[in-house]
This record gives structure tokens, sequence and C-alpha cells, in this order.
């Protein structure tokens, strides 16, 4: 529901999961609706809310030794933290997210981390380095066939192309990143 642009009916759906996972003591499915709910609140602007749902569900998944969900997790918390300009910090985290994330195999992960960091870079005036992290990103997406990493990489490369007017170059790859969602 909430990558469809229905967050209201996300929150109620993971609302209701979280506390049937709480009732059943499942902790995987109550991190998982933690996540979900952190988007939701990140996507409202409520930075604590989405950063104390996500550091939960990191909490959970540490607990049971999960490391795909602690990199997820711990990327999550990098990305609430970058969306308040707390640019060292979040550096923190989604650099220890994708070191789990290259330690268990998981290109989709590391996909999002080198993405975020690649956001961070771009932040901090280091375009060449930013182009560099986008670049392993769209491949991290390509390798693990996930095409919405892949596309916003992309996107990202693209915004860089546009902002030193290299307009071919922008309009090449922001129809690879529509091409790829179609």
């Amino acid at each position: 529901d909430f990558k469809l642009g229905r967050p209201a009916e996300a929150r109620a759906r993971a609302e209701r999961l979280a506390g049937e996972a709480e009732r059943r003591g499942d902790q995987r499915l109550r991190a998982e609706a933690l996540n979900v709910l952190g988007f939701v609140a990140k996507s409202g602007g409520d930075f604590d809310g989405a950063e104390e749902r996500f550091a939960t569900a990191l909490a959970l998944a540490r607990a049971r030794g999960d490391r795909a969900g602690e990199a997820r997790f711990l990327h999550n918390v990098g990305l609430v933290r970058y969306n308040r300009g707390e640019d060292a910090s979040a550096r923190e985290v989604v650099d220890r997210s994708l070191e789990l994330a290259t330690e268990i195999g998981d290109p989709v992960q590391v996909g999002w981390a080198v993405n975020t960091l690649g956001l961070l870079a771009l932040r901090g005036q280091d375009a060449p380095a930013a182009i560099g992290l986008f670049e392993r990103a769209v491949a991290e997406g390509r390798r693990g066939g996930h095409r919405e990493i892949e596309a916003l990489s992309l996107n990202n490369l693209a915004m860089i192309a546009h902002e030193r007017r290299e307009l071919a170059r922008a309009r090449e790859l922001l129809t690879r990143s529509l091409a790829l969602l179609e």
C-alpha cells in the first residue's frame, strides 16, 4: 500500500500486523510492520517517529541475529538522519549497513546503501565520488535484479549530468531510468 501511494492504508495494515505479531510473539513480523510504519512516518515528515520505529525494528533484528534485517534497518535509520541533515551520523550508520550487506552478499541492500552514500557525497559537493557511488548502485541493483535501485541511481546520475549541462547524457540516463520502471 505504501509504495502505491496509500500511506493511510499502509499505516492501518502495518499497525494491525504489529499488534498481531506482538500477540503471537513474532518478532520478525513485528520488525517488518515497524519498518513500514517508519516509512509512513518519514513520508509525513515525522523523522523522530520514523527513527524510533526503525531503531526498534533494528533492535528486534539484532536480538534474532538477523543480519539482513540489521543491514536494512540501519540503512533506514541513516535515511532519516540524511533527511534531517545529520550527514556525519547518517554516513556512519549507512557505512555499517553497507559493511553488513557486503558481508552477507546482499546486492540489493548494498545498492541502497551505496545510493544513499552517493546522496551524502553529492550534498558534500563531491560530485566525482557521488558519480562513482551511483554507478556502483546501478551495478548492484542490476546484479540483484532490483530495477528500483537501478532506476533511482540512474536518475541521480542524470541529475548530476543536468547540473553539469551535459543534457544529452542526462536525457540518456533518464530514458534508461524510465525504461526500467515500465
